[in-house]
């Protein structure tokens, strides 16, 4: 990687561009009542040339994170902070040039410094250590100022019933509420908190509407790489060893129908080496809901894919069934069984970490990859149950609870999720928000292949056991 002299202001001026160049548009449209007044007259006067502000909001979020750890039996010579402070910077606007073009935008700066570091050592027992020396670079996701562009684009109503979009944009069409089997666009939700993901995927859609019946068209480009969220490249990729460039394109048709009170979608995707090095791969996806009673809401989504190894033709799927229960104003109940084809059955998860012990003293990094490339997987296994409790008024209208646990049918094992949020004023949020990780019971777990017998489960696979969170967020 190359080395940058002064990385933090590298990607100071990135990030102030960016944020500025949307803060100033929007500033323009929204500086005082006359001025949209002004803006509307000379709209109307000269064919809308000029953008008349719709809305704005910015808020200021700081949020600091303790992770304690504790000795593993699967992390070695791996170094982890136990403190963490993310302050974000968040700007939403929408602006309209006439009642039937609009552009608006999501866009968030994210100032991070960790703290309190700790080394996982060859016998995963934790030790303290110094911070570990990084090079930074604009692109560098470990850099401590980074901007997200959660989304950003342009939408034209051509007539009532046809429109088009262009930019960035989270589009989402399966009817799960934890996790969407059949979104192969966009990064996936937090299972815990589904809505704290708000980033989409750049891309060109068209959509045609009409009565109880929708068809929509989308293209959505690959991109190869970015800086503070902008797009470098996309779509043509450069084959290094063949010196030659290849599309990494998707392509997706959808049609939606209100068939008898039920909501029902079907998609088919067209995929060009997307997310993947497959040419010419096709994945079908199916979803409908139904409100019985208007308390309790029942929902199914699936995708059929084929495997991506290659001379293997097997199709798998993935899937959730679900339902939400809606009879009192302030609380909703919900949930969902998620399954997915291709995750690990508990011969697969006990042989990667019985190898993983085996051959850790003959790995550079003292850890399996085949592990590593688990770490960070939302979902390992084949089944899981996902339930929460939402309740948005506590007492009085300023206090909310909502409550999730995530478990796994494999081993016993998951995440029970909680958060507290006080609405101080209107301009003014606190959050208390805590993960605690658990194991139904420790023998559920696959023998780990040691003399000493450890079982391990899905959470062995992350360094803490709790963590804690809290937030303040301030609307301006």
């Amino acid at each position: 990687m190359r080395n940058y002299p002064f990385p933090f202001l590298h990607s100071l001026a990135a990030s102030i561009v960016l944020l500025s160049s949307f803060s100033a548009l929007a500033d323009t449209a929204l500086a005082d009542t006359a001025l949209a007044d002004a803006a509307n007259e000379a709209h109307e006067a000269n064919d809308g040339i000029f953008f008349a502000a719709k809305e704005k909001t910015f808020y200021f979020a700081n949020k600091t994170t303790y992770t304690p750890l504790q000795n593993s039996s699967t992390l070695r010579n791996q170094i982890f902070p136990e403190l963490n402070n993310s302050t974000e910077f968040n700007l939403r606007f929408k602006l309209r040039r006439s009642d039937n073009s609009t552009f608006q935008g999501d866009v968030s700066e994210f100032l991070s410094h960790d703290g309190r570091y700790r080394l996982f050592n060859a016998n995963g027992k934790v030790e303290k250590t110094s911070a570990p020396s990084v090079s930074f670079s604009p692109t560098s996701p470990r850099s401590p100022l980074t901007a997200q562009i959660n989304e950003v684009y342009w939408n034209q109503n051509v007539t009532d019933a046809f429109q088009v979009t262009a930019g960035k944009k989270r589009v989402v069409w399966g009817s799960g509420i934890t996790v969407n089997p059949g979104d192969v666009i966009n990064p996936p939700k937090d299972p815990n908190n589904p809505n704290n993901v708000r980033e989409g995927a750049w891309l060109s859609q068209l959509e045609w509407t009409g009565n109880n019946f929708a068809a929509t068209v989308i293209a959505v480009p690959e991109v190869e790489n970015d800086a503070q969220g902008i797009p470098l490249k996309m779509l043509n990729f450069t084959k290094q060893s063949e010196n030659t460039s290849q599309q990494h394109l998707l392509t997706a048709a959808k049609m939606y129908a209100l068939l008898l009170e039920t909501d029902i979608i079907g998609a088919v995707f067209l995929s060009n080496r997307y997310a993947s090095d497959k040419n010419n791969s096709t994945k079908l996806m199916a979803s409908a809901s139904h409100v019985f009673s208007n308390t309790l809401e029942t929902h199914g989504e699936i995708l059929w894919y084929q495997l991506e190894q290659q001379n293997d033709s097997n199709t798998q799927s993935r899937f959730v069934l679900g339902l939400r229960y809606m009879k009192w104003d302030d609380v909703t109940l919900s949930g969902e069984w998620y399954h997915q084809g291709n995750g690990m059955s508990r011969n697969d998860f006990r042989h990667v970490i019985q190898l993983a012990n085996y051959s850790s003293p003959q790995l550079e990094n003292s850890t399996s990859p085949a592990l590593n490339s688990l770490k960070n997987a939302q979902f390992i296994s084949q089944n899981y149950l996902i339930a929460g409790v939402n309740l948005t008024k506590v007492g009085s209208d300023d206090f909310s609870i909502n409550v999730s646990t995530k478990n796994s049918l494999m081993d016993g094992s998951g995440v029970f999720w909680g958060q507290l949020v006080w609405s101080v004023t209107q301009a003014l949020e606190l959050s208390f928000v805590g993960n605690l990780s658990y194991a139904l019971h420790k023998n559920w777990g696959v023998d780990n292949g040691t003399a000493a017998g450890e079982h391990v489960t899905e959470n062995d696979l992350q360094p803490w056991r709790y963590q804690t969170f809290f937030q303040l967020k301030a609307f301006l």
